[in-house]
């Protein structure tokens, strides 16, 4: 129980430095993204940030194509792969 609210501390607290950023990952190696991709690195300390008790929703594009192969993915927390335009509409069901 101690270790949970220890979690939860640790994502409730604003990230203001390299040092506050948790070493934890939520979005792992193994993607299909170009080496040096901004946009993989965008989502990994988004992923970061928001914290293990996070959705990733998100449209095809570029990000999705390269990290969800078929049965493969880097996401550690649950993700939701909408086609385009579909985002909003999942992220309002998933929010109910």
């Amino acid at each position: 129980m101690v270790e949970k609210e220890i979690e939860e501390k640790m994502y409730k607290s604003i990230i203001k430095t390299i040092k506050d950023v948790p070493l934890e990952e939520f979005y792992t190696s193994g993607h299909r993204t170009c080496q040096g991709c901004e946009s993989a690195l965008v989502m990994r300390y988004l992923a970061k940030a928001a914290g293990p008790r996070t959705i990733v929703i998100g449209a095809t594009g570029c990000m999705y194509v390269a990290n969800t192969t078929y049965y493969t993915t880097s996401w550690i927390v649950p993700w939701v792969h909408t086609q385009l335009g579909g985002s909003g509409a999942a992220a309002l069901g998933t929010a109910a």
